[in-house]
This record gives structure tokens, sequence and C-alpha cells, in this order.
């Protein structure tokens, strides 16, 4: 699956994770920055912004999502 954001209200507040973790530091969690804004948090505690469907180079995949 693809994390976008057109999708990203779907998962926000749950934790997404891969079994083959590429490029991220897994797991993910989709939360609400300060100005309201969807972004993804990986294990640094670093906010993320999240990729538009159409930007392949930047794209989040993610096998399941915990919690």
């Amino acid at each position: 699956m693809q994390l976008t954001k057109q999708n990203a209200h779907l998962y926000e507040g749950k934790t997404l994770d891969a079994h083959r973790r590429i490029f991220q530091n897994y797991p993910l969690t989709v939360k609400r920055n300060g100005l309201g804004e969807l972004m993804y948090v990986d294990t640094t505690d670093t906010y993320i912004r999240i990729p538009d469907e159409n930007d392949m180079v930047n794209a989040v995949y993610f096998d399941f999502v915990v919690g």
C-alpha cells in the first residue's frame, strides 16, 4: 500500500509498518503537526510531509497497520 496526501486521513493516529523496510525509519505514525497538516513521524520523532500520489520518487510504502 502507499501513503499519500489523498488517503492520509484514513490512517490518522495509526502506526504503519512494512515487512521490507526501505528508505524510512519504520514504524511510521500519521499525526497532525502544530499547523494542523497531516504528516508522518518516524522513529526519530521527525515530522515528514506526506507526498502527493503523483510523487513516485518520495513514495511511502507500508504493508500493514498496527493499532
